[in-house]
Formats: C-alpha cells, structure tokens, sequence
C-alpha cells in the first residue's frame, strides 16, 4: 500500500523484496502449507467460540484470510491501542474490509488517555491496562485465533515448541511460518500490505525485521526499532512525548 512517508528509494525497492521473498517460497509449498492451515484452524474453531484476533499487520492479515477461506464466519477484533496505534493500520483495515464486507467486524478501543496511562512512554499500568480488556474480549467471543509466530521471539519459539499451535485460549496456526513465506502469501493473494515494511531506507532496514506495532513502543529498540521510528514518525513520537493525551 501506498504511504505519503514512503521516499523514493523505498518505492524503488519494494519490487527486489517482493522477488526475493516469492523466490524463498515455492508456489507448491505454499500451496501445502496453505491447505494445512486452513484445515487447523477449522479444526480448533469446531471445538467452541473462536475469534480471530487482528492488527493489520501482515500476521493477521494472512491469517484473516486464512480464516476466510476456510469458510468460517467467525468474529474479527482488533484491539485499537490509542492513541499510539499505527495510523496506516486503518488504511488496511479499510482496504481488507472492502474486499470482504461480510466480515463481522469489531473494533475494542484502548483509550489510555482517558484512563490517565502514557503507554510505553511510561510503564506498568498500560500493560495491566491491556491486559485485562484482552482477558474481557476473550470471554465475549472465545478462544483467539493470532498471527503470533515462532521466528518473532525466543519467548514465541519457547511457546511453539512447548504447546504447539493450540493452547486452551489460544490457536497459533501460522506458528511455524516463516517471514518470508507471510510476506510470498501476501503478495499471491494480492492483498494489502502495510506500508511499514517498504519503509526500508531504500533497504538499509530489513522488511523482514519491521514491526506493525504501536508507535514510541519499547520493545525492538535495542536493534533499531526507535531510529527507524524517529526516521518515519518522528511527527508522530515526538506528539505523543509533548502532549501524553493527544491523539493521533
């Protein structure tokens, strides 16, 4: 998707990545991985209430659609955290939604500001904050189906290796994906894809290591995580240091 914060030289570069990704992943791997998927989450969706959880991301973006074909009409929320969220998130959102209007779509909003937080800015109380909403949406609409992948974390692997990709809350059907086999689904299926993971530098940062998250977050700043920010939402980052309930 196109992005106004986009430069030239990431435009330029998007077109190796998309060549490069496509080639790491054979059309008929994928085609398997693909049907495996599909038929894991029907499976774990028959066992009660289930939901699939989005942040338009590429993670859940696959995964709603996965989901899609599937033929499952399951409940699609997205935990809104404002106001830090991305703001192309919406832009996805929308494209995702016009493609698929029989989506029964939900929007939980986190409104830190009114509860007095200043996510990641400072800490602890928006975590618990967080937490406790997610915990109220999972006894509205069941079990969660997440794009969370093994690759993104040792705590993730960890999480993989141990349960697989069901626990008692949660359905993790593309666990054992990789990066670049998210990034090949997308582009087959031609569906929309945050503009973050073309903000690249012209590839001086590497898609595969992006983040679609909410933005002045901790978390990835040891690996460059708030340079990157700095470089592509510095507006955004410094708005939410000078004025902790502004919005987005």
């Amino acid at each position: 998707m196109r992005s106004e914060r986009l430069t030239k030289k990431d435009i330029e570069y998007w077109p190796d990545f998309a060549e490069y990704v496509t080639g790491k992943v054979p059309s008929k791997s994928l085609g398997v991985m693909t049907a495996k998927t599909i038929e894991a989450i029907a499976t774990s969706a028959k066992s009660g209430p289930t939901y699939v959880s989005v942040s338009w991301g590429k993670d859940s973006v696959v995964v709603a659609h996965l989901a899609q074909l599937a033929g499952l009409e399951l409940p699609y929320v997205w935990l809104k955290e404002s106001p830090m969220h991305n703001p192309h998130c919406e832009d996805v959102r929308d494209v995702y939604l016009s493609r698929f209007p029989e989506t029964q779509y939900h929007e939980v909003v986190l409104d830190y500001g009114r509860v007095g937080f200043t996510p990641f800015l400072d800490s602890g109380g928006d975590s618990i904050y967080f937490h406790a909403i997610a915990d109220a949406v999972n006894k509205t609409f069941g079990k969660r189906i997440t794009g969370i992948r093994s690759v993104e974390s040792n705590k993730r692997r960890l999480r993989m290796s141990h349960y697989g990709i069901e626990t008692k809350n949660t359905v993790a059907p593309i666990g054992w994906w990789s990066t670049e086999a998210v990034f090949a689904y997308l582009i087959k299926h031609d569906l929309p894809i945050h503009p973050n993971y073309a903000m690249t530098g012209g590839g001086r940062h590497d898609p595969l290591r992006i983040r679609v998250d909410c933005i002045a977050g901790t978390q990835g700043n040891g690996i460059g995580r708030e340079e990157w920010e700095r470089e592509y939402y510095g507006d955004i980052v410094n708005r939410l240091a000078a004025n902790k309930r502004g919005a987005i």
